[in-house]
C-alpha cells in the first residue's frame, strides 16, 4: 500500500515536467522542421515534428524523473495522476470542435499529448531501453 501511495505522490512531478519537456520540444522542433523540410513534401509532417518533438521530451523526461526518484515504483500507481491529466487535454481537445465549430479542432495538441502519454507509459514499462 506504501509502494502505491508514494508512486501516486512522485506522478505529480509529470505535470510540470510534462510541460517543460513539451516547450523543449516546441523549441527546438522547428530547428529540426526547417532540416527536414528538404526531405518531406507533405507540409502537415512538417507542421507536426514540433508537437510530435514536444510530446515525446515531455514523457521521456518525466518518466525518467519518476523512475529515479522512485526506483521501485507501481507502474499502474504512477500512471494514475498522468493518465487523468492527459485525459482532461483530450477530452478538450477533442469537445472544443462540437461547441465551437469542426475547424476549431487542433489535431496537433490531440497528437502532441496522445504521444506525451504513451511514451510515458512506454519508459516506465521498459527503463533499461
Amino acid at each position: 500500500m506504501k509502494r502505491i501511495f508514494l508512486s501516486i505522490i512522485v506522478s505529480v512531478i509529470f505535470i510540470p515536467l510534462a510541460l517543460i519537456g513539451q516547450a523543449i520540444g516546441i523549441f527546438i522542433g522547428p530547428i529540426a522542421a526547417s532540416i527536414f523540410e528538404a526531405w518531406f513534401a507533405a507540409a502537415f509532417v512538417v507542421e507536426l515534428i514540433p508537437y510530435a518533438m514536444g510530446g515525446y521530451f515531455g514523457g521521456y523526461i518525466s518518466a525518467l524523473a519518476v523512475s529515479k526518484i522512485y526506483k521501485s515504483f507501481h507502474l499502474i500507481a504512477a500512471m494514475i495522476i498522468p493518465s487523468i491529466t492527459i485525459a482532461l487535454s483530450l477530452s478538450g481537445n477533442i469537445l472544443l470542435p462540437f461547441f465551437s465549430g469542426f475547424q476549431n479542432f487542433d489535431i496537433y495538441a490531440t497528437i502532441s499529448n496522445a504521444l506525451l502519454i504513451i511514451v510515458y507509459f512506454y519508459v516506465l514499462k521498459n527503463p533499461t531501453e
